[in-house]
């Protein structure tokens, strides 16, 4: 089935951005070959249980129609495992002889009805079907045992948050019931049954109208360690799904024959995803981060790569696309960037006084980031510091001095 249909557009985008810049073609076949034999052996030791027409009968049937609404055919082994938390997960083969595996949690299987399932086995068919699996596994490898993915963060947290809204997408048409598939979110998100509590489902959802009515970008900020998006996003754009021709095509007649929807009409939805950073205070901070790093980078006469990636490196953590602001800001006159300097360097040190030091510890970055100290550079700090920043000279030269003992080495 020609699921790229039903891709959102955002998440293909930033895939393809994270693949390219990752060198994806190349590396992903520099990676040793995995197999399923270590899983397989764990999975046969007794804690899992394989889902079989034998054993298993009525899960099985479950499974089997699930993997045919979908038209998927390559070899995929379910299981049930002995794990009471509520979450299931897929082991994807990068051998073809081997299966795919889809594991549920008993805890998941407990409370789920037979179409629920079903939502959850397409969800993560889902993660099979537009190839993320391929490019989690590449960064994986290149960030393995790291805290963070450098000046990626932003992109690759974001980008997960889409990936689980596309396997939302067949999960949706695995189960072919909206209500079904808010059910399933909803017991996932909390561990409730909304039978037993008498929630109305077509008025949960509608209820989450409120969310984005009442969007504050300060609540979604706290969120962007999350593999998922909220439970309100999810739900409202599978309703938007619901309604589309693509996917009343699908029920009707099986195949995915139009494209899903125009992106337009579902992209205020995915604000709260997209625009981290868009509170005033983060709108400050890009704003600072830009303008004075360009003047500081420039205070000797050039702006070099090095500097470049340091500025852009700090302003990907509030934007996905830092080019673009610094492209912004490379058009406005030398009047027009000292009066919105000053502006976001006030409300920021209104907001928070003790951000300073922060100003100047990005500024020192940026002139050592080239391995070069020239005078007209420490120079520029000092007054900066104390013409903007409020911090006296001593001040400034601690800060200097702690920069240089900790990322300073002069090249060779």
């Amino acid at each position: 089935m020609e699921f790229a249909k039903i891709r959102i557009k955002a998440e293909e985008m930033l895939y393809n951005i994270l693949w390219t810049n990752f060198a994806g073609d190349t590396l992903l076949s520099l990676l040793p070959a995995s197999s399923q034999n270590d899983s397989l052996a764990h999975l046969l030791s007794g804690e899992y249980l394989q889902v079989t027409k034998e054993l298993t009968p009525d899960i099985y049937k479950i499974f089997q129609e699930a993997l045919e609404s979908l038209d998927f055919h390559h070899p995929i082994n379910l299981y049930i495992s002995g794990n009471k938390d509520i979450n299931a997960s897929i082991l994807p083969s990068h051998d073809p002889e081997d299966p795919h595996i889809i594991i549920i949690n008993s805890g998941l299987a407990d409370i789920l009805t037979s179409d629920e399932i079903k939502f959850v086995i397409g969800h993560e068919i889902g993660h099979l079907a537009f190839d993320s699996l391929n490019l989690d596994r590449l960064l994986d490898f290149i960030f393995a045992e790291k805290e963070s993915f450098a000046g990626y963060n932003l992109k690759i947290t974001t980008w997960k948050k889409l990936v689980e809204l596309n396997a939302d997408r067949l999960g949706l048409l695995a189960c072919q019931d909206l209500n079904t598939a808010a059910s399933a979110l909803f017991k996932i998100s909390s561990g409730m049954n909304p039978t037993a509590l008498g929630i109305d489902m077509d008025k949960y959802i509608k209820n989450f109208d409120l969310f984005f009515e009442n969007y504050n970008s300060d609540i979604i900020e706290k969120d962007l360690n999350g593999s998922h998006p909220l439970i309100s996003i999810r739900v409202k754009m599978l309703e938007h799904f619901s309604g589309t021709s693509c996917f009343s095509e699908f029920i009707s007649k099986k195949k995915l024959i139009n494209g899903s929807d125009n992106e337009e009409e579902y992209r205020p939805l995915l604000l709260p995803i997209l625009i981290y950073g868009d509170s005033p205070i983060n709108n400050m901070r890009k704003k600072f981060i830009a303008i004075s790093g360009i003047i500081a980078a420039t205070s000797d006469g050039e702006l070099n790569e090095d500097e470049l990636q340091t500025i852009l490196g700090a302003l990907s953590g509030f934007d996905l696309f830092p080019r673009v602001i610094m492209k912004l800001y490379a058009n406005m006159s030398e009047k027009q960037l000292i009066a919105t300097l000053t502006e976001a360097i006030d409300f920021i040190l209104n907001e928070n006084p003790e951000e300073n030091m922060a100003m100047i510890h990005f500024l020192c970055r940026i002139i050592i980031s080239d391995n070069v100290i020239k005078p007209e550079e420490v120079l520029f700090l000092l007054n900066f510091a104390g013409s903007y920043l409020h911090l006296n000279k001593n001040e400034t030269l601690r800060v200097i001095a702690g920069q240089i003992h900790d990322g300073f080495t002069p090249n060779l």
